[in-house]
Formats: structure tokens, C-alpha cells, sequence
């Protein structure tokens, strides 16, 4: 019985799999500008925004206080981004995941195999 079961779970997770290789493969071969290169685009503004505030902000507030002090003036701080709101997107781009991961270590019904009944 539970054979049967595992090999029911294992056909529809190869379904789904198969389904979405079609829905990629699609999608790949599409001719829509919008559909083939919106994931593109996102992982470009995430690299985008991380560059810009671990990299060019820094180095701008760096030197801009000697600037400052050799023109006499308070040379503004460059604005600061929110990168805890950039981090998902462009993990979830790179298919980072670790959800199932965690259900699995949690204990979430349903994410667990079938475990084997002990006498």
C-alpha cells in the first residue's frame, strides 16, 4: 500500500515536472518580448540595486566627506535602499528556494515521505 502511494506521489510529481518543462520551453521559444524577458529584466534591477548600495554608495559617501571638507560644505549622503525586499525576488530568480527544506526539518504534514510503521 505504500508503495503504491509513494509511486502515485512520484507520477504526479513527474507530471507536474513535465508540465512545466512544456510551460518553459514555451516560453523560451516565444516571440513575446514581454514574456521571454521579464525574468531577465527583474534579476537585472535586483543586481542593479545591490551594486548600487553595497558598491557605489559606499564608495560616494567615502568620498564625499573629504570633498566636503576641502570645499566647505556637507556633502549629502546618497539615499539608501530596503535590499531585505530585493533579496527573495532575485533568489526566488535564481531558484534558491530552501522552503522545502525547511517543511521538511519543521515537520509540515504532507511534506514528509510516508514514514514506515514500526511494531
Amino acid at each position: 500500500m505504500l508503495t503504491a502511494r509513494e509511486t502515485a506521489i512520484q507520477t504526479t510529481i513527474q507530471k507536474q515536472n513535465e508540465a512545466q518543462n512544456a510551460i518553459n520551453l514555451a516560453e523560451a521559444q516565444g516571440n513575446d518580448r514581454f514574456s521571454s524577458r521579464w525574468r531577465p529584466a527583474a534579476a537585472w534591477v535586483c543586481v542593479a540595486a545591490l551594486a548600487y548600495q553595497y558598491l557605489f554608495a559606499p564608495i560616494v559617501t567615502w568620498l564625499g566627506a573629504p570633498v566636503g571638507v576641502a570645499f566647505a560644505f556637507a556633502f549629502p549622503a546618497p539615499p539608501t535602499l530596503v535590499v531585505t525586499d530585493l533579496w527573495p525576488v532575485l533568489l526566488g530568480l535564481l531558484g534558491l528556494g530552501f522552503q522545502r527544506t525547511y517543511e521538511r526539518t519543521t515537520g509540515v504534514p504532507g511534506a514528509l515521505p510516508p514514514q514506515p510503521v514500526r511494531r
